[in-house]
């Protein structure tokens, strides 16, 4: 039931996107896996790629959950049907995984949260990175319980949240769009030693962040100009001992540029 984060980041990174290596069959099909944001609509979903290619499951799929903006999608299609320009493309779906989506929130309170890793070097493709302007990708360890297999991972993975904080006061320092991150187990009692061992299986997982709200807020503040880094701020462990609360731990920060991506507009399309 262990992941390791490196090798299933790695095995994202060498999919992800149209344009790199595919899978090819001598029956004319190949196949991929990519973000794409699911759209789902009386019962019924499509998604749509950060370069707005709409992609058609040619066999009805269960809707997309509420709490996901984005999908690791891995599918099938004909390779005859990709055109330069194309704006859709049918596609037989061999299996999907739905993203947890950051909660908003209003503050930066530790007293319920643990601490975690976010992973950013790079080496196997475990970045964060941008979807289109409108989504952040995240990679962190998630801490699951002892007790999770296959069969629970959905439910036991929905007691684990993860929330941004936007300092408004410190936006516009350095020209740098401040978040904090927070990330917490819904039953657990950080003050409770015994349980929190409990909590021993390491996974990584991607998440997603909407920056629409945090960046107008910012450009607000900004004179309407764009931030040129995001600087992400959250409480890691000291040591591999385990799981502690995020006040045992500490406060460190990942910083990424992102003047290419939204550039020195003051609008963002």
């Amino acid at each position: 039931m262990k992941t390791k984060l490196k090798v299933f980041f790695a095995a994202l990174a060498a999919v992800v996107g149209l344009s790199s290596c595919l899978d090819s069959n001598n029956d004319g099909t190949s196949s991929n896996t990519m973000f794409l944001r699911p759209i789902s609509y009386m019962g019924y979903t499509t998604f749509v790629g950060a370069d707005g290619v709409k992609y058609t499951p040619t066999s009805a799929i269960d809707p997309a959950p509420t709490t996901s903006d984005l999908a690791l999608v891995g599918f099938s299609y004909n390779t005859a049907d990709v055109t330069n320009n194309m704006k859709e493309l049918n596609i037989s779906v061999l299996g999907v995984n739905y993203l947890k989506r950051i909660n908003v929130l209003t503050d930066t309170d530790k007293n319920d949260c643990v601490t975690t890793t976010i992973v950013n070097d790079g080496s196997y493709g475990d970045h964060v990175m941008f979807w289109s302007k409108d989504f952040m990708l995240i990679p962190m360890y998630f801490m699951l319980h002892k007790s999770t297999t296959t069969s629970n991972l959905t439910t036991e993975f929905a007691k684990h949240n993860v929330g941004i904080y936007f300092d408004q006061d410190e936006a516009i320092k350095d020209n740098t769009l401040k978040l904090y991150l927070t990330y917490s187990i819904t039953g657990l009692d950080t003050t409770n030693k015994e349980q929190m061992k409990e909590y021993s299986v390491k996974s990584g997982y991607y998440v997603t962040y909407n920056l629409n709200y945090a960046l107008n807020a910012f450009k607000g503040l900004n004179g309407g100009k764009n931030p040129e880094k995001i600087q992400i701020v959250y409480s890691k462990p000291k040591s591999v001992t385990g799981l502690v609360s995020a006040g045992e731990g500490e406060e460190t920060s990942v910083t990424v540029d992102c003047s290419s991506v939204f550039g020195n507009s003051s609008t963002q399309e």
